[in-house]
């Protein structure tokens, strides 16, 4: 459920940004990041006719997307190490988040690229099915995964390293948790709600930029389609 997305990725952000952990556990949040990523991105894809995955497909799909996502992680907090330099450590969260979950959309989404989805005219009238479309709706979901990531795996843990260098942090150490919990829950919502308003659920696009067979339609009245819209997915 959309409406759950924000809440339930609060401890998910905390531990995949939490400073200093190990590769174990990146690995360890990040399946389970994904593995609740692929539930969301298939719950909320595009389910045009001919779009459908079994559960094989969804299992081996899932599969894929866990292990390009600790890869990733786990390859960003060893190059930190090996580079002794925190900064590209601390980025683990967000290069994991962003390189894994636009890994897992194409993959949950791939016989969109493939099918195309359908499109309909101004009537509500489904057209005919468009590769062009599915390529825009998972390019823009993969952009808007990028915009809403940034606050709360880019910059909240750059907030948090400068809070445990102040004062207020050596006198009391034992808020580190809850500061840093505030930190991510409100990167998180200052970039989840903006980064899915950022492109409309249905989209709009222009029927002469589309397959050949989609364009010079009419509507019911005779006018010409100027205008078709999809469903863009999640």
């Amino acid at each position: 459920c959309p409406a759950a997305f924000a809440p339930l990725n609060v401890p998910i952000i905390v531990a995949l940004v939490l400073p200093g952990a190990s590769s174990l556990h990146q690995a360890v949040w990040q399946i389970i990041n994904q593995l609740y990523n692929c539930s969301v991105i298939f719950a909320n894809k595009n389910k045009s006719e001919g779009n459908e995955i079994s559960d094989l497909e969804f299992a081996g799909k899932s599969a894929a997307a866990v292990a390009t996502a600790v890869a990733v992680s786990v390859g960003t907090v060893k190059l930190g190490d090996k580079l002794g330099n925190p900064l590209v450590r601390g980025s683990a969260g967000f290069i994991g988040c962003v390189g894994a979950g636009c890994t897992t959309l194409v993959l949950m989404r791939i016989d969109e690229l493939k099918d195309g989805v359908d499109v309909k005219d101004e009537d509500g009238t489904v057209r005919g099915k468009s590769k062009v479309a599915a390529r825009e709706g998972i390019g823009k979901c993969c952009a808007a995964r990028v915009l809403w990531n940034i606050p709360a795996t880019g910059i909240a843990p750059l907030a948090y390293a400068y809070y445990q260098g102040s004062a207020f942090h050596r006198r009391f150490p034992r808020l580190a948790l809850p500061v840093q919990a505030t930190l991510c829950t409100v990167g998180l919502a200052a970039g989840l709600f903006p980064g899915q308003a950022v492109f409309s659920q249905t989209a709009e696009i222009d029927p002469q930029g589309l397959e050949p067979h989609l364009r010079g339609l009419q509507r019911r009245n005779g006018s010409p389609v100027q205008v078709m819209t999809y469903n863009k997915g999640l």
